[in-house]
C-alpha cells in the first residue's frame, strides 16, 4: 500500500485524498482482501508522519504530494 501511494502520487502529482484512495482501489481490486479505503487511510497517516507525503499547504480542497 505505501509502494502504491507514492507511486501514484509521483505518478499523477498532487491529488485530494479521495482521488487518490478511488486509484488505489482500482489498482488493488482483486489482489487485496479487505477494506483498501480503511488500509489506504491508516497507511497513509504513517506515510505522512515519516515525511514521505504531506499535505499541499493552503489548498481547497486539500491536496496530498509526495515529498521529494
Amino acid at each position: 500500500m505505501r509502494t502504491a501511494i507514492l507511486e501514484n502520487l509521483q505518478r499523477h502529482g498532487a491529488m485530494t485524498f479521495m482521488q487518490l484512495g478511488a486509484l488505489l482501489e482500482d489498482f488493488m481490486q482483486g489482489s487485496f482482501d479487505g477494506s483498501v479505503l480503511w488500509y489506504y487511510t491508516t497507511v497513509k497517516l504513517d506515510v505522512e508522519a515519516r515525511g514521505e507525503i504531506r499535505r499541499v499547504p493552503g489548498s481547497k480542497p486539500q491536496l496530498i504530494e509526495a515529498v521529494n
